[in-house]
């Protein structure tokens, strides 16, 4: 195989394209957490990346946003995918991660950072450098969709049967093994998510540049028995054109025992996913009922492998863990929640 990809192709349908059209309402007494990760590529489609990304904790509180957290983050990366350049939040040392390698144990080098564990800067810093990886590696769409060389048959052996979308008898690698191309569909249009009152996002998102990926994502927290747990990502592509197209989005709902920190029930909501097999996944949250927070995250990392899952959504399950502080009967004194590796 190998070969060149095309621009993406009108002709290959996305598997499920019913992207949110708006932000929830948060629900008074709830607490919500909002991300968003830009990977844009100031030098072009073959040049560097520059990473721009913030997160914010609020309360609603008497139909009032009480900021409790927020960060932002810049992050430079250069063309052998090594971090050249990492700037967070003052308190938080983050210089040991420049010179590493963001596909490759960044996430455990991120863990490590120096800084107050129970500082929620610290903590929303965490949750945004835990997803940064992912987030870099889903931008690469841009190079495909302008028609860069892919190498497809590197992709098939590196990936095939990692999650529902890359299963073996699945229409993605179908494609590669028929045609030699990395298949690249286009989503469907975005709506504008930051619509409501208060709005579904505390951030003011800046404007997306042609080829560019932006990772968003909300997560509320509303106490009680049980403590209820709504989130959702979305990645998005800017188009050359300056279309803004969703690529994968996902929506979780979970409900947690304010005592044992058990997950009582758990569904998963596919919205926008490219390839048939993908809403397959959505079963596999199923999974989570029975278990506790403590430890999720590694339990899924190390569990909830195969064709059976979704990567993304596999992140959406992790992020469970970062609220586990929320699942007690007296909220009002624990700190702000948060997502991320612990």
């Amino acid at each position: 195989m190998g070969g060149t990809a095309r621009p993406a192709d009108h002709n290959i349908p996305f598997g499920i394209a019913r992207p949110s059209v708006s932000g929830p309402h948060a629900e008074d007494g709830s607490r919500r957490r909002t991300t968003y990760i830009d990977v844009t590529r100031p030098d072009g489609l073959d040049g560097r990346l520059e990473v721009h990304a913030a997160g914010c904790d609020a309360d609603l509180v008497d139909g009032v946003v009480q900021v409790r957290a927020d960060c932002r983050l810049t992050v430079r990366i250069g063309v052998d995918g090594v971090v050249e350049a990492l700037a967070g939040p003052e308190g938080v040392d983050l210089t040991g991660l420049e010179g590493a390698p963001i596909a490759s144990g960044f996430r455990r080098r991120a863990a490590q950072a120096p800084g107050e564990l129970d500082d929620p800067h610290r903590r929303l810093t965490g949750a945004l450098l835990d997803d940064l990886p992912a987030a870099v590696f889903v931008s690469g769409y841009a190079r495909g969709a302008a028609g860069r060389s892919v190498d497809a048959a590197t992709h098939a052996r590196a990936k095939v049967d990692i999650c529902a979308g890359w299963r073996r008898d699945g229409a993605m690698v179908g494609y590669i093994e028929a045609t030699g191309r990395l298949p690249m569909p286009v989503g469907p249009v975005a709506p504008d998510l930051d619509v409501g009152d208060p709005p579904p996002s505390t951030l003011e998102l800046p404007e997306l540049p042609a080829n560019a990926l932006r990772r968003r994502r909300r997560i509320d927290v509303c106490p009680g028995i049980p403590v209820r747990v709504d989130s959702m990502f979305r990645d998005s592509h800017m188009t050359i054109d300056e279309v803004e197209t969703v690529l994968h989005e996902y929506g979780l709902r979970v409900a947690i025992d304010p005592e044992t920190g058990g997950i009582v029930s758990a569904r998963a909501e596919p919205r926008v996913l490219p390839w048939p097999e993908c809403g397959d996944a959505a079963a596999s949250a199923r999974e989570l009922v029975g278990r506790r927070l403590a430890g999720l995250s590694r339990a899924i990392r190390s569990e909830m492998l195969g064709p059976s899952t979704c990567t993304h959504l596999n992140d959406l399950m992790r992020a469970l863990e970062g609220v586990e502080h929320l699942a007690t009967p007296d909220v009002s004194t624990q700190p702000p929640y948060a997502t991320g590796e612990r």
